[in-house]
């Protein structure tokens, strides 16, 4: 059977409050269609007590015209008479207080403590009740909508804890790395430097999933090539250049901003593989390593997954992308000076 639908208070469409014209309409019914019962049973049982009356042996009751507003009348008082006497019995039962008035009072030897009156305070307590949940619902909702956005914000500051710690870490093996290498005039510093610069900046982006790819271009002959490289198969690394303006790491030397695309359309001509073997991606960052107005080359990080990087990613990727520009600059210098 289909389950019942029922509101952020945890009602059914049915069980939902009635309008108030739809109160007073039953109400008036009600004593339209007690009215008729009234009439239709009282005018008979007139007639009948009257003939009684008539026929009766009883000499006083004898011509006597009984009408139905004797009828109602008579029961109308039997019932109210029963209903005092209830309340105040009622009352009596449910309440400690003495019986009498102020000047003559007696103990009340009728209270019990477990009865309770009629249906109309059963009914106030209801409302009460009622309301009581309501408002209990209400809170419930919005305590757990509180404790969702607690979640929310605490995973997130979990996230850049834990992106801020590793990154820390990183810069001081990076920084390690490059004193221990330039101390010992290493002849591959350029190259181990920015394998090593890679390796770290793919482990400190917030979605730290393990399948990102991440490449170094350099400009080279007015041409953007690939230096270094991890999880790049050997194929894109040789073949792969790109003019300004063509490709996603063209876009980004042409634009000379950061960038990330999410969700990659595969109509977009910055996304053209060139007809080179390639890894689906569903998401890419790219960043500029840039030097005032100088571009020496384009980092790009790729994710197989849609929506793999945040914004908070860009900021992160830049240290690690100056950390590149710094030993392409290192290695111009070195260039240069073993050329005199």
């Amino acid at each position: 059977m289909p389950e019942i639908e029922r509101d952020y208070n945890g009602q059914t469409e049915n069980e939902k409050t009635t309008s108030v014209g739809k109160i007073i309409f039953c109400y008036l019914l009600a004593f339209i269609l007690l009215a008729a019962t009234i009439y239709g049973m009282t005018v008979p049982l007139a007639r009948f007590l009257t003939w009684v009356a008539n026929i009766s042996g009883i000499e006083r009751l004898k011509d006597s015209d009984i009408t139905e507003i004797h009828v109602i009348s008579f029961v109308a008082i039997v019932f109210l008479t029963y209903k005092l006497v209830r309340l105040i019995g009622d009352y009596w039962r449910s309440t400690g207080d003495p019986i009498g008035t102020s000047g003559l009072s007696f103990p009340n030897p009728f209270y019990d403590p477990e009865f309770t009156k009629g249906p109309l305070l059963l009914q106030r307590r209801y409302k009460e009740v009622s309301t009581k949940l309501l408002l209990t619902q209400k809170l419930l909702q919005r305590s757990q909508e509180h404790t969702r956005k607690l979640k929310e914000t605490l995973k997130s500051m979990e996230d850049k804890l834990r992106v801020s710690i590793r990154h820390n870490d990183n810069s001081n093996r990076l920084l390690r790395s490059f004193n221990f290498l330039f101390k010992n005039k290493s002849d591959d510093l350029t190259n181990q430097m920015l394998r090593y610069i890679l390796d770290e900046c793919i482990t400190v982006l917030e979605k730290d999933q393990s399948d990102k790819s991440i490449s170094l271009f350099k400009v080279h002959d007015d041409e953007l090539k690939i230096i270094e490289s991890v999880r790049i198969n050997a194929e894109s690394i040789a073949k792969r250049t790109f003019k300004k303006g063509v490709g996603f790491a063209g876009y980004i030397w042409e634009e000379g901003k950061p960038s990330i695309v999410n969700v990659i359309d595969n109509s977009d001509k910055r996304f053209n593989d060139q007809g080179l073997p390639a890894t689906p991606i569903g998401s890419i960052l790219g960043f500029p390593l840039k030097v005032d107005d100088q571009i020496l080359g384009v980092l790009c990080l790729q994710s197989e997954a849609m929506n793999g990087f945040s914004e908070a990613d860009l900021r992160t990727v830049e240290f690690y992308a100056r950390m590149c520009t710094l030993i392409l600059q290192y290695d111009t210098i070195k260039g240069n000076k073993e050329g005199f």
